[in-house]
């Protein structure tokens, strides 16, 4: 009987044990009976009660192929559960939560296959014990959402001090376009921020710090290079150059001499302004340069006292030449009475 046990397949090792310990105590308790009996009815009572006693502790578990769909069937609810935990699992992108599902369902198969290919009812526990140990280890949570936020604002705040640094940095942009950039950086890292706090999980944390990277990339935007506008900034002067001097052109208060004295201050002063410009060094030095040499062109024509003015003046100066002359003649005393008379 010990031998029936040892070679049934459908026990473990320990029922095994189990039942062989069984045989044991059965066999010494007949044994004493067989020794207690009076005469050779009892004898065989004994004998017989002590095998019928032996007989049942063999006691055969399910069939080797019902511990098998026990054991897949078993398996198949780890997977399930384990591919559920996965399933919501806040700490998990959306991706990682297929790739681990994957997995579990990969291994949930090679365990059914070592379950199929076990010989015993050890064989088959050991598989399935395997099997849903390595389904267990498939899961692998991610950090906690709330140090999966503190990580992406921290990147966000990186993303905008970097941003921050390349407007401060852009000799395209003037003081006041760099300041109006960086405040919106700012607002919009915060708004970045108030998403991420907001998010229920990795892929929403995820999807806000994207978000809000690429808004606050959005946020740079460089102006016109820096020979672009010194190229408009020359342009401007000249044009200024341009009104100007057409300006005193049509000045009727300049004389012709005046004329040429101030149009060439002008030319002097685009010529110095443009020299300027070009020795500029970002968009700030460039509007300077060419504010200052506007300024100074504007200032090169000084206008005459009015027309109105001048002849005023020059009839008052006509007029006090006529006195003199008339004075000299009154006064010359080559001259008779009518001479003088006629020559005033």
């Amino acid at each position: 009987m010990k031998n029936d046990i040892a070679n049934d397949d459908t026990l473990t090792k320990d029922e095994k044990a189990e039942q062989s310990a069984k045989v044991d105590a059965d066999k010494e308790a007949g044994e004493k009976a067989i020794d207690g009996a009076k005469d050779a009815d009892g004898i065989n009572q004994a004998l017989n009660d002590g095998k019928a006693k032996i007989d049942s502790d063999h006691v055969p578990g399910k069939s080797v192929a019902d511990q098998k769909e026990t054991a897949k069937a078993n398996l198949d609810g780890e997977a399930t559960k384990v591919k559920n935990d996965i399933a919501n699992d806040d700490t998990l992108t959306k991706d990682e939560k297929a790739e681990q599902s994957a997995k579990v369902d990969a291994d949930k198969e090679a365990g059914e296959k070592a379950i199929d290919g076990a010989k015993d009812a050890d064989g088959i526990n050991q598989a399935l014990n395997d099997g849903k140990a390595k389904i267990d280890s498939d899961h692998v949570p991610g950090k906690s959402v709330a140090d999966q936020k503190e990580t992406a604002k921290a990147n966000l705040d990186g993303e905008a001090t970097k941003v921050k640094n390349d407007i401060a940095n852009d000799d395209t942009l003037t003081k006041d376009e760099k300041a109006e950039q960086s405040a919106k950086v700012d607002a919009d890292k915060e708004a970045g921020e108030k998403a991420i706090d907001g998010a229920k999980d990795a892929d929403g944390i995820n999807q806000a710090l994207n978000d809000g990277k690429a808004k606050i990339d959005s946020d740079h935007v460089p102006g016109k290079s820096v020979a672009d506008q010194k190229e408009t900034a020359k342009a401007n002067l000249d044009g200024e150059a341009t009104k100007v001097k057409n300006d005193i052109a049509n000045d009727d208060t300049l004389t012709k001499d005046e004329k040429a004295e101030q149009s060439a201050k002008v030319d002097a002063d685009k010529e110095a302004g443009e020299k300027a410009i070009d020795g500029a060094k970002d968009a700030d030095g460039i509007n300077q340069a060419l504010n200052d040499g506007k300024a100074k062109i504007d200032s090169d024509h000084v206008p005459g006292k009015s027309v109105a003015d001048q002849k005023e003046a020059a009839k008052a100066n006509l007029d006090d030449e006529a006195t003199k002359v008339k004075n000299d003649i009154a006064n010359d005393d080559t001259l008779t009475k009518d001479e003088k008379a006629e020559q005033s």
